[in-house]
């Protein structure tokens, strides 16, 4: 993708450059949490798991099996309660490496989303949508 900037001459260049580094760096960063899954036999590398303040409030941790087992359907590419292109988008991040993993769950009459940022310090993270 090229930018078009009227009347910057010279601005074209520099937004160009910028766009090309920034895609070098994600596909980059991409190949290492791609490589990290394949080293650990998972289907995608979910970093750290942190659980937010609210589920916590609620009495959930990182050990309650309810979340354990949304995080088993959210691992194997069941998201829950997701619309189909969020799961295109869901499938195309795992693929690449980057970008964001989405999954939604309802646990004890509770919606929770679990979400994923493949980036370069890749967190998962279980919370309520309302602390979004």
């Amino acid at each position: 993708m090229s930018v078009v900037v009227r009347g910057c001459k010279g601005g074209i260049d520099i937004i160009n450059e910028f766009l090309q580094k920034a895609r070098a760096h994600a596909r980059e960063v991409g190949q290492n949490n791609l490589r990290i899954a394949g080293e650990k036999g998972i289907r995608f590398y979910m970093g750290r798991l942190l659980i937010s303040d609210g589920l916590q409030e609620l009495g959930y941790s990182d050990k309650s099996i309810v979340l354990q087992e949304c995080l088993s359907r959210y691992k194997s590419g069941d998201y829950g309660k997701q619309p189909k292109e969020d799961i295109e988008i869901n499938e195309k991040a795992i693929a690449s490496g980057y970008g964001d993993v989405m999954g939604e769950y309802i646990i004890d009459g509770h919606r929770i989303w679990i979400k994923t940022d493949l980036n370069e310090n890749t967190t998962t993270t279980i919370f309520l949508p309302e602390e979004w």
